[in-house]
């Protein structure tokens, strides 16, 4: 029998029993009163509840009668209360050892499946309904973008000890969805076929990427800024551990390249083009990734960059041709290749000021911004910082190639020596 419950008129219903064959039955009563104070996704979950052997009683103005024979099973949008089945937790204990298996990396994994077992945790894995993805959802859109310093507490905690306006994404929320989806629809559905999990709750619930609220999270660098980066003791005194550290900033200031482009430069990608120094920005190589096509570039060397010995130092780096720059820094995950590490930046200028909504991208703000007050156009900004181009024509696109000479020309457009001549050798 199919039970059709949008269609069920809860003012007619004086009474609803439902039984479970001879062999343990149990039979529900309910008043109108009851049924009326009750949504549909409650009364729904009421029925799943005892699942097959729908009997329904009508008020008596109705035809009061047994509705099909108890033998046939009831389609209900919420499956059958099963204790035989594992907890939403124990089953994602069995899923995290499925995916140590494909040497899958565990960190993402936890922190997803940490927001779904804080909801529905005790749940059986088919009690989890749409209203639980729906929470989930609603609540992941407002957790902050770094949630290292939450990760212990809940979302509802985060929610309300967060200030800030530097929330996920809505492609950071469809990463957790597309998790969960593969979690019911492939795990759970193949591993456990009772279960009756067909579609996963999270399947309509993804969201149109487009349409991310606009943030203000990478306001550019300010000048004074920059005289307070590069006085203090890391640049002035040469006070730092790791060679990113001091060159990763300096090249960002330079380049408006990306953390995980200037993490993953090799030697053999810094070399000359039409006379001039230049830097081959690039994914050639196993590891590297490029965040779009426009990424990929080749970009001229500010010879300011030059004068303080960025071309020294890459010549001091032990190693053939295919050696990174900065050997020290590992690669972090398959999807964000080296550069995590130089976040490690944005603590560091906190130390020093009250930066606000500024990080290690602000250098990339601060770059293209000095360039269009400069009157560059934006197609040379563009390929020199190596932004997305949909807007763009096709003659753009295809037909106008910029010579280095052109490159080289624009990009002294742009001093910051006044903000780093000391650093000098």
């Amino acid at each position: 029998m199919k039970f059709d419950f949008k269609n069920i008129n809860f003012d007619n219903i004086s009474k609803l029993e439902v039984t479970i064959g001879a062999d343990g039955s149990r039979t529900l009563k309910t008043t109108p009163e009851e049924i009326n104070a009750t949504n549909g996704d409650k009364f729904s979950m009421l029925l799943a509840a005892f699942g097959s052997g729908l009997s329904v009683i009508h008020s008596p103005s109705q035809i009061p009668s047994v509705l099909p024979d108890s033998s046939v099973p009831a389609a209900v949008p919420v499956p059958v209360f099963d204790d035989s089945l594992p907890t939403i937790d124990e089953a994602i204990e069995l899923y995290r050892k499925h995916r140590i298996s494909k040497k899958e990396s565990m960190a993402k994994f936890d922190t997803h499946f940490k927001r779904l077992s804080e909801i529905c945790g005790s749940m059986r894995i088919n009690q989890v309904t749409y209203k639980h993805a729906f929470e989930i959802v609603e609540k992941l859109k407002q957790m902050p973008w770094n949630m290292r310093p939450y990760f212990h507490l809940s979302m509802d905690d985060i929610i309300d000890q967060y200030d800030g306006d530097k929330c996920y994404t809505y492609s950071n929320v469809n990463n957790y969805i597309d998790r969960y989806n593969s979690f019911f629809n492939k795990f759970l559905a193949s591993v456990f076929p009772d279960s009756n999990i067909r579609v996963s709750p999270f399947s309509t619930l993804r969201l149109d990427e487009e349409l991310t609220p606009p943030r203000m999270d990478k306001v550019p660098f300010e000048h004074q800024d920059l005289k307070v980066i590069f006085r203090s003791n890391r640049f002035s005194m040469k006070d730092f551990s790791h060679n990113y550290q001091y060159w990763g900033p300096l090249i960002a200031l330079y380049t408006g390249a990306r953390r995980a482009e200037i993490a993953q430069i090799m030697k053999k990608d810094v070399y000359m083009v039409d006379d001039y120094w230049c830097i081959d920005i690039n994914d050639d190589d196993l590891g590297k990734k490029l965040k779009n096509i426009g990424s990929r570039r080749i970009v001229p060397i500010h010879q300011e960059l030059i004068d303080l010995g960025f071309l020294d130092f890459v010549k001091s780096v032990n190693g053939n041709p295919d050696t990174r720059i900065f050997r020290e820094i590992k690669k972090s995950t398959d999807k964000e290749g080296f550069g995590r590490p130089l976040e490690e930046f944005n603590r560091y200028i906190r130390t020093l000021a009250k930066f606000e909504k500024k990080y290690f991208h602000s250098f990339r703000g601060t770059f293209s911004s000095d360039l269009h007050a400069e009157g560059v156009d934006y197609i040379t900004r563009y390929r020199l910082s190596g932004r997305a181009e949909q807007s763009r024509t096709v003659e753009e696109k295809h037909y106008i190639k910029l010579k280095m000479k052109t490159l080289h020309e624009n990009l002294h457009k742009v001093s910051y020596w006044q903000f780093v001549q000391h650093l000098k050798p």
